[in-house]
């Protein structure tokens, strides 16, 4: 499971997981689905995370207290 700090622009924010950031991913893109978000596709999830999160974002897996003190 993946969390997801906000730096530059994005600084204080934090998604702690990959359900919640492709929720916000959508949201931000003004992306509403039909249905609920576990039925979005795999690959387009992951792609999805991948270009929306490449830019103010820190992606890792390994979230210590470093992490969430640090300014960026």
């Amino acid at each position: 499971m993946a969390v997801y700090i906000g730096i530059l622009s994005n600084r204080g924010k934090v998604i702690e997981n990959d359900d919640e950031a492709l929720s916000y991913a959508f949201e931000k893109c003004g992306i509403e689905p039909t249905e609920d978000w576990l039925y979005v596709d795999d690959e387009f999830r992951e792609m999805m995370l991948e270009w929306f999160y490449s830019g103010d974002w820190i992606c890792t897996t390994d979230v210590d207290e470093e992490y969430e003190s640090t300014e960026y």
